[in-house]
């Protein structure tokens, strides 16, 4: 009977503590604005994915630039998660792939070329998204993405 009850304990536990890790760091990080006269989008953007992720990770906008040798030129966020992530994917969606992808998380899109954006949530009539131009989060009504990038 010992061993019964002991079994069941450790079936519970481990599905509490499995829970526990799934639902931890399931927010973003206070929005970051872009720097004046600096394209760093990527950067702001692959930061917050990567907090959101990893949010014990003590990174910065400017640490993530640095580590990746990229500059206010202009980058990709591939680039920075492959230093901390163990697989990103590069690929095209429309709404329904972005709503089975926006379930593990954000994930990056190009909105219009050179610039990135995160996308928070989607719904068949748009997906709201955290704009690091501004800090602010809005809807796009676009239906087709054809830069969607995101870490595993």
């Amino acid at each position: 009977m010992y061993r019964v009850w002991l079994l069941t304990w450790l079936c519970f536990s481990y599905a509490v503590a499995k829970r526990r890790r799934k639902l931890h760091g399931q927010e973003l990080p206070p929005a970051v604005k872009q720097y004046k006269n600096c394209n760093n989008c990527y950067a702001v953007v692959a930061y917050d994915i990567l907090k959101w992720h990893k949010p014990k990770l003590n990174v910065t906008v400017e640490s993530i630039m640095d580590d990746s040798k990229q500059t206010c030129a202009g980058g990709t966020a591939k680039k920075i998660w492959d230093l901390y992530m163990s697989k990103t994917i590069i690929t095209t969606a429309n709404i329904p792939k972005l709503l089975r992808l926006l379930k593990n998380g954000p994930v990056a899109i190009a909105v219009n070329r050179g610039h990135l954006v995160t996308a928070i949530s989607a719904s068949k009539h748009g997906v709201l998204v955290r704009d690091p131009r501004d800090a602010k989060e809005r809807i796009i009504t676009k239906k087709f993405f054809e830069y969607v990038t995101y870490p595993k």
